[in-house]
């Protein structure tokens, strides 16, 4: 109601100024109209009559004429609207008709012109038969227009005022009417709420809340249904879950019995085939001392080969004995002072027969000073031997690259190939138990699988990384990151 009036004074005061200003522009027109001779001659006398005419409208507190040089011919009224008319900025190009306002008053000038039938005729014309010789001004005082709306407007308050009263009167009466009976609904739901129990409501009062009170009671029943059904589903569910966690616990019992019963079977088996392998490989070498001293070398190559597949049985059991002791973590570590250059010079030693095999040539870069590290040589040493074994296995007449270099606290071992390659799901599997990259080569070369997998486990036994990449040259290029010093 109360965005209503005052839209309505608004649209009131609105219709009013618009006709008061209609009104002015008309004033100031006829005067325009009166006092072409006056502007023409340039004679404050002729517009006496004129002026004191339009002074006398309510409202007007300035009358005046502004010749064509912008000068003031004449002036009746205030002082203030005379200097501002006097100093504002007139167009170059006359117009028909200026208007302007501020707070208190309208400013309103219109152009008084000569038509070429004036008694004038002699006088120069315009293109179109008229001469602009000046403007009548006028300016309007606000101050009747403020008042009106006003008055306009504390009527309207006064009578919105009543209206919102009353209003308040009868809304309040038909509301109490209507809440007495939802405040004892709500009082009813409220405690049903603090004693989480679906207690059924009456309630007295309209149709309507009658309406929401068996609606409520509908839904205390649905409610106290779905409870019941979820306390039988509950208690099916921890039955169900008690019987799961006997099976789970059961069958995790079952699995790590048999990875403990297969670590200790490997072990213990890796241990006894080491023992008659070791004494198998022994023997061989006395044979093959005795056949020299009597000079029989035609079997020397029979006895090699036997020698041969002795040493990669005893490997693959060694390798076993490695895995199963990792897995069941009884791998220690055993670090000691150590020199780069001997490790380095040690794998190397240990390689070169594979690569004479292989028909391969091994590139070394190392620091220019040796380095100290305090690891567990026998275990880097294997590191190192199993990664230039696997990349001289899958290289044929290329190029094997071993680089060392100290990284602040980290010694850090790169073997690159210009090997077969891997592909990204090779890469992403390369360091799992028995995995083989390439089964044909494998078939070729020999091998379990086991060689990486147990390189992994030692690198992070000794706190470290590795990590696997395609090789600039073509092949794979693995990078082992340890720390210098691991504690004593």
């Amino acid at each position: 109601m109360s965005c209503f009036s005052v839209l309505l004074v608004w649209m009131t005061t609105s219709h009013t100024s618009t006709m008061v200003f209609s009104n002015a522009q008309q004033v100031v027109r006829s005067l325009a109209n009166q006092s072409v001779l006056a502007l023409l001659t340039e004679s404050a006398e002729n517009a006496e009559n004129a002026l004191g005419q339009i002074s006398s409208f309510p409202d007007v507190t300035g009358v005046g004429l502004l010749t064509a040089s912008n000068e003031i011919l004449v002036w009746h009224g205030s002082d203030e609207n005379k200097r501002l008319f006097k100093h504002h900025q007139w167009p170059q190009t006359p117009e028909q008709s200026l208007n302007w306002q501020d707070k208190h008053y309208w400013y309103l000038a219109a152009a008084v012109v000569l038509e070429q039938n004036d008694n004038a005729a002699e006088l120069s014309f315009d293109s179109d038969g008229r001469q602009h010789i000046g403007y009548a001004l006028v300016s309007f005082s606000k101050e009747r227009l403020s008042n009106y709306s006003n008055s306009i407007m504390l009527a309207m308050l006064a009578i919105t005022t009543a209206a919102l009263l009353l209003l308040l009167l009868v809304i309040n009466h038909s509301v109490k009417k209507i809440t007495q009976p939802l405040n004892t609904l709500s009082k009813s739901m409220s405690e049903a709420d603090l004693t989480q129990q679906h207690q059924q409501v009456r309630v007295a009062g309209t149709s309507e809340v009658q309406q929401i009170a068996l609606s409520y009671n509908a839904m205390m029943t649905a409610l106290n249904e779905r409870d019941e059904q979820l306390r039988q589903h509950r208690n099916e569910l921890e039955a169900l879950v008690q019987i799961r966690t006997i099976e789970l616990t059961s069958a995790r019992d079952a699995a790590l019995t048999s990875s403990r019963h297969k670590s200790e079977f490997l072990a213990n088996m890796s241990h006894e085939l080491r023992t008659p392998i070791q004494s198998i490989i022994g023997y061989i070498d006395l044979v093959k001392e005795q056949l020299e001293l009597q000079n029989q070398f035609d079997l020397q190559d029979d006895l090699n080969r036997v020698l041969k597949n002795a040493d990669r049985l005893l490997q693959m059991i060694n390798s076993l004995l490695d895995l199963a002791k990792i897995e069941a973590g009884r791998m220690e570590l055993h670090p000691r002072d150590c020199s780069l250059y001997e490790l380095i010079q040690q794998s190397q030693d240990l390689i070169n027969p594979l690569l004479a095999g292989q028909q391969n040539r091994l590139i070394v870069h190392q620091p220019a000073q040796d380095q100290r590290l305090r690891l567990d040589a026998e275990k880097l040493l294997q590191i190192l031997v199993n990664l230039l074994s696997n990349a001289v296995k899958f290289t044929q007449q290329g190029e094997i690259q071993l680089s060392a270099e100290i990284d602040g606290l980290s010694c850090v071992f790169t073997v690159s190939d210009s090997g077969i390659g891997l592909t990204d799901q090779q890469m992403a599997q390369v360091f799992m138990p028995f995995y083989q990259a390439d089964g044909s080569q494998s078939r070729k070369t020999g091998g379990t699988g086991l060689g990486l997998a147990i390189t992994k486990q030692f690198v992070e036994l000794m706190s470290g990384t590795i990590e696997v990449k395609p090789a600039k040259a073509g092949g794979a290029e693995f990078i082992v990151r340890l720390p210098v010093a691991l504690p004593i």
